[in-house]
């Protein structure tokens, strides 16, 4: 598996690092869904396999 680059704007990273304090799960799915998964469609890593975990537990 490769390495994925994204860059993230003023905003985008003042959200993430809101997120990451606040522990808001909501939030950061949000921020995934509407921030994350087009930068990676734009690279052409498409949208993920649902049926493959993700390796993420909490």
């Amino acid at each position: 598996m490769g390495t994925t680059i994204l860059s993230l704007d003023d905003k985008e990273t003042m959200d993430l690092e809101a997120i990451i304090v606040d522990r808001d799960r909501d939030e950061a799915l949000r921020f995934i869904l509407k921030v994350l998964e087009p930068k990676l469609r734009a690279k052409g890593k498409g949208a993920p396999d649902t049926k493959k975990g993700m390796g993420i537990s909490s």
